[in-house]
């Protein structure tokens, strides 16, 4: 995920979960259990996609970092090889 397409995401998040607390808290006032249980069930799924969201991201990151250290173990392979082959 690109900084822009990061900073969106969170925008988006914080947007929606700001309106549904708001709608919660007016539930609460009215004591309307049910609109105030729904928006608290709503969050909540918000929240477990934010994680969802932040796991694969880190699973992106950690992926790219394997791979990289991965190529550079085999460039320093290729430049061994060379060596060898060179001092032959």
């Amino acid at each position: 995920m690109t900084l822009l397409q990061k900073q969106t995401f969170v925008a988006n998040y914080s947007y929606l979960t700001t309106h549904l607390i708001e709608i919660m808290e007016r539930a609460a006032k009215a004591n309307n259990n049910k609109q105030y249980q729904h928006a608290k069930n709503l969050v909540k799924t918000a929240n477990e996609m934010y994680m969802y969201a932040s796991m694969l991201e880190k699973e992106v990151e950690i992926a790219r970092q394997q791979k990289s250290i991965e190529m550079s173990a085999k460039h320093r392979a290729v430049e061994s090889l060379r060596k060898e082959r060179n001092e032959r």
